[in-house]
Formats: structure tokens, sequence, C-alpha cells
């Protein structure tokens, strides 16, 4: 008997199964999905009142794109999962955008280093410990950023039950962390650049999707989840983190090669001597046979954890074909309507 894959979605898995090949049109946004992404705009702007920081230039727009991904992907589970998802996903998404700007004075990369390694230092402790001592280093964008996501992990790590998934959630963004100083690193040639597939083993995971999927995961994650059960699901991650971070390049490619950051696009050019189009459409075939084992995934999912593998299937679709279709995090003004409308 097959186990059926997010029952209480609004719109039903076997119809984002059918955009496994990504040729078909994006589906239509029902009302009810749009009603939720409102909510979780609505509530992430109160919550961003805290930390002006999250909002800061590139990060502002996440905060419209973030409630829309979130609803989508998050379609049919509670909705504290799917705002915690968007937390998560906003704060990555400003803390790499404030790695990229305040490299340099004050600030050098041996020095993010080793704040990133405070930080870390502060997220191991436990969940719940409101005296937490913050790094003293840091600019206080950088600061700010610190105690949002400290914040968001006690909102996520809170019953006995979560925290047992706290560990696993700091490995993941230990992981995220150090592959953004990484691709810094290589824009600022400080160290030899990579080839592809060193590039993606690292891209896969500064990418963050595994760590703000986790923390979704721990608001919802069943009592009795088995060790062998929560394993896979860290392997879908990954492979959805490669099949995201592919997509993306795709549509960063002209930022990326502007700014010296490695891209994969780039580097299948300079691996294969071909054109850009050659390479483009090399990684968008590669990019459909990821996404075409990520489904067939599905058969070997255990029915504790087949609603996170649903969500995580609908967010790397709705991922895919964003960038697939759009520049970066564009949003058109029907978009914007919709999104601010409750505003």
């Amino acid at each position: 008997m097959t186990t059926t894959i997010n029952p209480g979605a609004i719109v039903p898995f076997a119809e984002v199964a059918q955009l496994e090949r990504l040729s078909r049109s994006p589906l239509p946004l029902p009302p009810q999905i749009l009603d939720i992404a409102q909510n979780i705009r609505r509530d992430l702007v109160s919550w961003a009142q805290d930390y002006p920081a999250v909002v800061h230039g590139r990060a502002g727009d996440i905060l419209r794109w973030m409630p829309l991904c979130a609803a989508v992907s998050y379609d049919g589970a509670p909705y504290r999962t799917a705002l915690e998802f968007a937390r998560h996903c906003v704060v990555v998404f400003a803390y790499d955008d404030v790695l990229d700007e305040e490299i340099g004075e004050p600030n050098t990369l041996e020095g993010l280093q080793t704040l990133t390694q405070e930080w870390l230092r502060v997220l191991s402790g436990p969940a719940g410990k409101e005296e937490a001592v913050l790094p003293a280093s840091g600019t206080g964008r950088l600061q700010q950023l610190l105690l949002a996501l400290v914040d968001s992990m006690r909102r996520v790590m809170d019953s006995p039950e979560a925290q047992q998934h706290q560990e696993r959630w700091q490995e993941l963004w230990q992981q995220a962390s150090t592959g953004m100083l990484q691709e810094l690193a290589w824009r600022h040639r400080t160290v030899r650049q990579p080839d592809f597939v060193t590039y993606m083993r690292t891209a896969r995971s500064s990418i963050a999707v595994e760590a703000t999927h986790w923390a979704a995961f721990i608001t919802s994650a069943p009592a009795d989840v088995l060790p062998e059960e929560t394993d896979l699901l860290i392997s879908v991650l990954k492979r959805a983190g490669y099949i995201i971070r592919l997509a993306n390049d795709l549509n960063t490619v002209e930022r990326d090669h502007q700014s010296n950051a490695a891209n994969a696009l780039l580097l299948t050019v300079d691996r294969w001597s071909c054109s850009v189009s050659e390479a483009r459409a090399l990684l968008r075939k590669h990019l459909e046979q990821e996404l075409k084992r990520l489904f067939a995934v599905r058969a070997s999912i255990a029915p504790a954890i087949t609603d996170h593998y649903g969500w995580i299937v609908r967010s790397t679709v709705f991922a895919c074909q964003w960038y697939l279709n759009r520049y970066e995090l564009e949003l058109t003004p029907e978009d914007l309507r919709a999104i601010d409308r409750t505003d």
C-alpha cells in the first residue's frame, strides 16, 4: 500500500509530480496559498522589527519572496512549520548577504571566519539559554543577525522532543556557514579555484537548504521517528540542495561573473571549453536528471517522513521553476499585490 503524500495539501502531490521535467508551466496559486503567504509575511514583518538587519538591502526582497515560497513548499503542513522555515530562510539569506558586503574593512576573511566560529559556539548552547554570551566582534548588523538566528533556533527548540534534533541542526548550519566562507575565499582569490565537483560539494551546503528545512522538520517531527529515517531525510535534503544550487547558478551567472563568484555554469564552460549556451543546455539536462532521481526516492521513504519528503520536493520544484523563469527574486506587480494586500 502506497502512503499518500501531503494528504492535507491544497495542491495534490500528484500535480506537483507532473512537473518532474520542469517542462510544464508553473502551477497556478490557489487563493488559500496566497492567504497563507500573506499571514507568513505579516508575522515575519512584525518579528523583523526587532532585527532591522534582516531586511537590509537585498534581504528585504526575500521578506516578500520567502512567504510565497514557504506557503507553496509547505502546503498542507502546520502553519508553524511553514512560518519557521520562512523565518530561518530570511535569516540565512541576510547573513549570506552581509558576509558578501562586509568582507574587507573592518572585517578580513580571517576575521569573518573567527566570528562564524563564535556564532557556532553560541548556537551549540542550550536552546532556551537566555543568558547566552554573544560574540564581541563583528558589526552591529552581524550582531543583529546572530540575535535573530538564536531567536529562530529557540522558537523551534521548544520541547525535549525538538531538542533531540538540535545537534543535527547545528551540524547542518556549520556546513552552510563554512560553505559561505569558502565561496568568499574563492571570490577573493585567496585559495585555489575549485573544479565543478568540488564547487558543487560546497555550494550544495552553502545554499542552506539542509539547515532551513531541518528547522521546519523539527517543528513537526514525529515523536517516534527513527535515526535511519532522519538519515534518509538528510540525504534527500542534500540532493535537493544540489538541484536548487544548479538552478540558482543558471539564474545568477551574469551577476556571479561580474563579481568573480564561482558558478556551476561558468565552471562547466571552463571544463569543457564550450559556449555558455552549450553549458546551459548541459546543466539544464543534468538538473532534470537529478530532479527525476529526487522523485524516484519516493519508493524508499518511510511513512514517518513521507510528508516531509513531499514538502522538500515541493520546495525544490518551486525554486527550480522560479529560478528558470524569473530573474533572481524578481516579483511582478501582480505578485506584490497578492502578497502585500493585507499590509
